[in-house]
């Protein structure tokens, strides 16, 4: 990933945060009691998500990598890795995925294509 940094100029994320999400037929790996080993655990689709898109989210702001986060249905882009208000854009990205999903992926496909039609 470090080497690819001078190789792309802007990432996005399209994030989906639709009620789907909730399914629970997602994995993520939570370390054992002791630190040493990590055990594969039965999560959400959104829990799984949430664990890569905040990892994605504090390496593009701690290499100053502009990245743009995109929810569904949960308002505008966000930009993290670009501009002094950097830190704050990846906490409140944060804040939005420490929710739950919900919507309708639809009616934000239709609006989310618009956008990148022209």
């Amino acid at each position: 990933m470090v080497s690819g940094l001078g190789k792309t100029c802007y990432r996005v994320f399209i994030v989906d945060d639709s009620g789907s999400m909730a399914s629970g037929d997602g994995n993520r790996l939570q370390n054992t009691s002791r630190g040493l080993h990590a055990a594969k655990i039965g999560c959400t689709r959104w829990s799984e998500m949430v664990d890569a898109i905040k990892f994605h989210a504090e390496f593009a702001n701690a290499a100053n990598a502009p990245t743009e986060f995109r929810l569904l249905n949960n308002g505008s882009p966000i930009v993290v890795g670009a501009g002094p208000e950097s830190n704050q854009n990846t906490m409140l990205l944060g804040s939005l995925l420490d929710g739950s999903p919900g919507g309708s992926k639809f009616i934000s496909f239709l609006f989310h294509s618009q956008l990148f039609d022209n």
